[in-house]
């Protein structure tokens, strides 16, 4: 599995108030959620009037459908013409998901806290 992580500085140079803003974020927002099915989250920068900073995440099983995902988000902000983008930082990590949680302890840890069904057997021993 794997993750990607963006975030967005976007400058809105036609907005003079934070309601302004927001209505500029609002309009970004909804586009990422309607047409790519990407939820973003203003996050730094909230009292600003035309400082935006817009993150976001995409798990999945396929890095490249990720970072291209990514990609169209981007182009997507780029191209609203509500702001400038200013800066971009994205990520895609990967996420270790096919480590157990019985790989994940040491073998000579107590293991009696952890409940039986999160053991790899078979029959659910320990």
């Amino acid at each position: 599995m794997y993750v990607g992580v963006c975030r967005l500085v976007i400058h809105a140079e036609h907005s003079h108030s934070l309601k302004e803003k927001r209505a500029v974020i609002r309009r970004l927002k909804d586009r990422a959620r309607t047409r790519l099915e990407v939820t973003m989250a203003e996050v730094a920068a909230q009292d600003t009037w035309q400082r935006i900073v817009l993150g976001f995440a995409i798990a999945g099983g396929d890095r490249r459908r990720i970072e291209d995902t990514i990609s169209k988000v981007v182009a997507l902000i780029e191209k609203a013409g509500d702001g400038r983008v200013i800066d971009v930082q994205r990520e895609v990590i990967p996420f270790r998901a096919d480590e157990s949680l019985a790989e994940a302890i040491a073998p000579d840890e107590d293991q009696s806290w952890v409940p039986p069904e999160w053991l790899d057997t078979d029959d659910g021993s320990r």
